[in-house]
């Protein structure tokens, strides 16, 4: 998996650095690109290096599950949130996107977990979703991943 980042991170590179590269890659790529991300680094550089640190760092039970948080919750929050936009909570993130990563997340911990810890995971990662400061993919697998360690 660490090959795969830096593979993302050497292309995000040459895309900044690089103009007529960045011009072809967003005209070959650029409906997967978010307009922040167009001059700056992809949040796929983000999502494998938060891959790659969690399956580096953690047991194989808590990088799966914590993956999986990333992998399915964040986009389902994203897909509900944007259709069903019920309440809007915190900068662009709604009740209803948050909701549906909190019980995403609560199904796939409660496969790997027993419920209690499962539902601490699945706090975390809606927590670390709504609030990161940084891209959410590496704030959804390593802050979840770091609360079940510890659990």
């Amino acid at each position: 998996m660490f090959i795969i980042f830096l593979c993302v991170f050497v292309l995000d590179v040459l895309r900044l650095i690089y103009h007529p590269f960045n011009h072809w890659f967003l005209n070959h790529f650029g409906i997967l690109v978010k307009e922040k991300e167009k001059h700056a680094i992809t949040g796929s550089t983000y999502y494998f290096l938060a891959i790659s640190i969690t399956i580096f760092f953690f047991p194989k039970n808590i990088a799966t599950c914590a993956i999986l948080y990333l992998t399915l919750g964040d986009p389902i929050a994203a897909i509900v949130g944007h259709y069903l936009p019920l309440t809007p909570i915190f900068k662009q993130k709604t009740l209803g996107g948050s909701l549906a990563n909190f019980f995403t997340c609560l199904i796939i911990g409660v496969c790997f977990f027993p419920f209690i810890i499962a539902l601490l995971g699945a706090i975390t990662a809606t927590l670390a979703e709504l609030f990161s400061p940084i891209d959410d993919a590496i704030s959804i697998p390593l802050c979840s991943a770091l609360v079940l360690s510890i659990l």
